[in-house]
């Protein structure tokens, strides 16, 4: 999980949410660090990891449900991918990333299970025997981190499975700042890497 100042007032209920579910929990917070990595600070452990895990990618403004961690264990195993409850199907080469694909919304009903191009990060999980990226704690793309971890998906040919799952399942903190606010309005550079994405998935 990754935080900072602003997020105080979300990441302890976010946490309280989760971390008897879990064996260890990372929170990295940007405020206190030497580098500020903005959403990316979420990948700063993968590069430590030895042994074959679950990872469970987090946010800040999230309440995970009770059974969250065995509900998603279940399907990884289930089927061998990577997994999210929040994505976007990419839908063509050049359109605008936010409002021109199909997108999937973790805090709202999603019926079916299915592949798609882009995860949404903070409900995102997998095996590190099926897919374990490193470096992308460094990626140069800021608060871009969905885009950041489904490209390097994309580059080592993983697939990224939707999972079905009723609105208010997962549940969202009330925030003053998030990603889509500040980002939505000048996308020029998350349409370039979702074109990528969109070509490396064709082949």
């Amino acid at each position: 999980m990754a935080t900072y100042d602003k997020r105080a007032n979300t990441r302890g209920a976010s946490i309280n949410s989760i971390i008897n579910q879990l064996d260890s929990l990372y929170v990295i917070d940007n405020s206190a660090a030497t580098k500020d990595r903005a959403d990316n600070a979420k990948f700063s452990v993968l590069d430590s990891i030895q042994e074959h895990c679950y990872v469970f990618l987090l946010d800040d403004d999230l309440i995970y449900p009770g059974n969250y961690i065995e509900n998603t264990i279940n399907f990884i195993e289930y089927y061998g991918c990577i997994v999210t409850y929040h994505g976007r199907k990419l839908l063509g080469e050049n359109l605008n990333y936010y409002r021109g694909h199909k997108s999937f919304h973790c805090l709202n009903n999603v019926t079916t299970d299915q592949a798609i191009d882009v995860c949404g990060t903070g409900v995102t999980a997998f095996s590190t025997k099926y897919f374990h990226p490193l470096n992308l704690k460094d990626a140069p793309d800021l608060r871009m981190s969905d885009l950041v971890f489904s490209l390097e998906a994309a580059k080592q040919k993983k697939q990224i499975g939707l999972l079905s799952h009723e609105a208010g399942w997962i549940k969202h903190i009330d925030n003053k700042e998030t990603i889509f606010g500040s980002e939505s309005h000048k996308c020029k550079r998350q349409n370039e890497i979702a074109n990528e994405i969109y070509k490396l998935n064709l082949i």
